[in-house]
């Protein structure tokens, strides 16, 4: 499938909707959303999806890459501004929440951790 900047609006409004990095990485419960945004795509009328679980991924975890870039480009670069479009948006949310699910993913892990050993 050729992937347009459209075929990506619809990609990246569908993970804020789905949220998939609310899941650990690798689990069942994050392949079945990432398996449920694939067929939800598919349904799209607008536009043509022929998409499955590994290759939404996929594109994702590419064009996140592409923008934690971009911004660390433009953090370093003094007064340039740019216009940020509808994509540039969506990758921006979808990129800090992740992070921030992570960090509540790890502090979940250490209090249970923690509970265990005061137990012991």
């Amino acid at each position: 499938m050729k992937w347009s900047e459209k075929h990506d609006i619809f990609l990246y409004r569908e993970i804020l909707f789905m949220k998939p990095y609310q899941f650990k990485e690798g689990s069942p419960q994050s392949g079945n959303a990432w398996k449920n945004i694939a067929s939800d795509l598919c349904e799209v009328r607008d536009i043509t999806f022929n998409v499955n679980q590994k290759s939404v991924r996929d594109r994702y975890r590419l064009f996140s890459e592409k923008h934690k870039k971009k911004m660390r480009v433009q953090e370093g670069s003094s007064g340039s501004s740019t216009d940020e479009t509808e994509l540039d948006q969506l990758l921006l949310n979808i990129v800090e929440v992740p992070q921030e699910a992570s960090k509540n993913y790890e502090n979940v892990t250490k209090e249970k951790l923690e509970k265990g050993l005061k137990r012991s």
